[in-house]
């Protein structure tokens, strides 16, 4: 069988969007080098800031505070019973 004159268009068209929808990677021009030194920098200070805002997180945790409490107390009353 022939193909239409219609398949083949659709055929065209289908290469035309393929072709089309291809993207060239850009490249910013005049933007800093980042050696790999100030990358690692950068890196830790992130890691030091999301760690000091979990620490913040945990110690501002009303669940922390509450078991440390318990905690506290549990250790004064056995303290306390096994020293009298």
């Amino acid at each position: 069988s022939v193909p239409s004159p219609e398949g083949e268009n659709q055929v065209g068209e289908r290469k035309k969007q393929s072709v089309s929808r291809l993207t060239v990677p850009q490249f910013s021009v005049g933007s800093p080098k980042v050696t790999k030194l100030e990358d690692v920098e950068g890196q830790s200070k992130k890691a030091m800031e999301l760690t000091k805002g979990r620490i913040t997180e945990l110690i501002n945790s009303p669940d922390l505070l509450r078991r440390i409490v318990f905690r506290s107390i549990f250790l004064v009353t056995i303290y306390t019973f096994l020293n009298s």
